[in-house]
């Protein structure tokens, strides 16, 4: 990754950071990435509790920040790198939180606003996102990535949505019994759609009667472009996805 010089907001409010307040912003495209050091220092404690799942702990948390780089970007960085960088100290505001994506397992991270303000993932380009909550402690909410590499072709539809789905319900099951699930985001179905399709979506509701919404998302139209899932904590945590290209975004109500 091209090395970039980092500056911090001046200002201590979201609302005059440039590109880190875009984040909030429909319609505003965000340049962004995470540098490979947060991504080291996130993932450096996980736990494999069980064949195709780790939980990842918000121990650690990141640096955002504007860039000095043209055009700007919002940069989440581990704190360490400290070249052109005037460090904030401990406001919450500019921490955030990563959940690392794994090829063929199901990720998950339970948030801790007394960690940090934001969560960053992946960009989505085919993954499920889960949000699952615990009544005792409504301001640290479950997410799960959820990634099925090995069945990503057209006629592997259901059988990579149940993979997720079985994979899920085995952590609120087994691991965390005291979260419920609230949503499920998944990718727009790629064409030809299965004959099993609409039936393993019934049977899936019916499993989680009157508690899952369940989203979609394209990357395919109306622009081809990869999506941004994340969250931000103010007085509650809320839950955003935004195209990289064309900056839409839709709130994820849970």
């Amino acid at each position: 990754m091209k090395r970039i010089v980092l500056m911090l907001c001046v200002l201590i409010t979201l609302s005059e950071c440039n590109e880190v307040n875009k984040l909030l912003k429909n319609g505003a495209p965000v340049m962004f990435e995470v540098t490979p050091r947060c991504v080291a220092k996130t993932t450096k404690v996980f736990l494999q509790q069980a064949d195709g799942i780790k939980q990842l702990f918000a121990v650690a948390s990141c640096q955002i920040s504007n860039s000095l780089a043209e055009p700007f970007r919002v940069v989440v960085h581990d704190d360490a790198e400290k070249e052109g960088i005037k460090t904030p100290g401990p406001d919450l505001r500019f921490r955030a939180m990563f959940l690392m994506q794994f090829p063929n397992t199901v990720s998950y991270m339970i948030l801790d606003p007394q960690k940090a303000h934001w969560l960053f993932t992946n960009e989505l380009s085919g993954c499920d996102i889960f949000i699952a909550t615990k009544d005792s402690q409504p301001n640290m909410p479950l997410i799960v990535h959820a990634n099925a590499d090995t069945l990503d072709k057209p006629n592997q539809q259901v059988e990579n949505l149940k993979w997720k789905g079985d994979k899920v319900d085995q952590i609120l099951r087994d691991l965390q019994q005291h979260y419920v699930l609230k949503v499920r985001l998944h990718i727009t179905p790629e064409q030809p759609i299965p004959l099993n399709y609409n039936q393993y979506w019934n049977d899936y509701k019916t499993a989680h009667p009157d508690r899952v919404k369940v989203y979609t998302y394209s990357i395919v139209a109306p622009l081809v472009q990869k999506m941004q899932f994340y969250g931000h904590y103010k007085n509650a945590w809320k839950f955003f996805l935004k195209g990289k290209e064309d900056g839409l975004m839709r709130d994820i109500p849970f």
